[in-house]
């Protein structure tokens, strides 16, 4: 058995970030970015996530250096969803960033569109879709794959509160 962290958090940085202001405020929250962290048998954290200009991974202790998390989740995961959930994290390492895709959620959250006017398909990712589709691949997201390109952090929250590992 494995655990993986599924986190949200915000960057340091308080000046720059105007993308993380604009989905705090379209949210309604205080986390504006979602990663997947796990453990590794070199005593190290790698996280995982979509960010800056593509999905990639990057060590624990850099990654906690630029953001503050709000709060983690844990997941139990058995042997072979781990291997899933890394061969699916290194088959998607390198895809771009999903930017028109943001605009996209935000149009469904601003005005209630159901369908998301810039989907992507799996060509690129925003950090909600892609850590959606790691649940789901680990089985730990019984959700429909149709709405994952309008998925938000927020989606991600509430979801991971009903669904924590205990």
């Amino acid at each position: 058995m494995r655990k993986i962290f599924v986190g949200f958090s915000r960057p340091i940085d308080k000046v720059l970030p105007l993308f993380s202001w604009a989905i705090r405020l379209v949210e309604g929250t205080k986390f504006s970015h979602v990663y997947v962290r796990h453990s590794t048998k070199y005593g190290v954290d790698l996280v995982y996530q979509a960010s800056g200009t593509q999905v990639n991974f990057v060590s624990g202790e850099l990654f906690f250096k630029k953001v503050e998390t709000i709060r983690e989740f844990e997941f139990d995961v058995s042997d072979q969803a781990f291997d899933n959930y890394m061969g699916f994290a290194i088959r998607n390492a390198g895809k771009p960033y999903g930017i028109l895709q943001v605009f996209g959620i935000a149009l469904c959250s601003i005005f209630g569109l159901k369908r998301n006017p810039f989907p992507n398909g799996k060509s690129n990712y925003v950090c909600s879709e892609l850590i959606a589709e790691i649940l789901f691949e680990i089985g730990k997201f019984k959700y429909d794959k149709n709405i994952f390109d309008r998925c938000t952090p927020k989606d991600l929250y509430i979801f991971c509160v009903n669904n924590e590992s205990t």
